[in-house]
């Protein structure tokens, strides 16, 4: 399966790495280089932008708040210039109202929205 991931911190970087470990082809996009580095090393593809990570069979947002999702994906207009997924899953901790926003978003571009919430210690997630 083909994976686009936005937002490699410190839980976003060890989900990515255990998909990588699955035998997924991971593409991925953050502002920070540094965990790229890493996932690149395991190998990843590293997206040029948020645009260029949303593509594939599915898109997993680890993005860290409400303003990093709306940069990305409201001002940043990611729907209006990425090649669609199958489905774009947001698994970072956001507001019900920002919620709204990409579920709409998402709708006007006929790109299937889950949002799937994880609490947890990267360490965990990383076993």
């Amino acid at each position: 399966m083909e994976v686009g991931f936005l937002g490699t911190g410190r839980m976003g970087k060890v989900m990515a790495a255990n998909l990588l470990k699955a035998g997924h082809r991971l593409r991925a996009w953050d502002k920070s280089p540094e965990p790229l580095h890493e996932l690149k090393q395991g190998g990843a593809d590293i997206a040029t932008s948020a645009a260029d990570a949303f593509q594939g069979d599915a898109v997993i947002s680890m993005l860290p708040n409400d303003q990093a999702l709306r940069e990305v994906f409201i001002e940043g207009d990611l729907l209006n210039h990425a090649r669609p997924p199958t489905v774009s899953i947001n698994m970072g901790t956001v507001s019900l109202d920002c919620v709204d926003v990409l579920v709409a978003a998402h709708a006007a571009y006929n790109i299937p929205y889950v949002a799937a919430t994880v609490f947890g210690r990267p360490d965990v997630a990383a076993t």
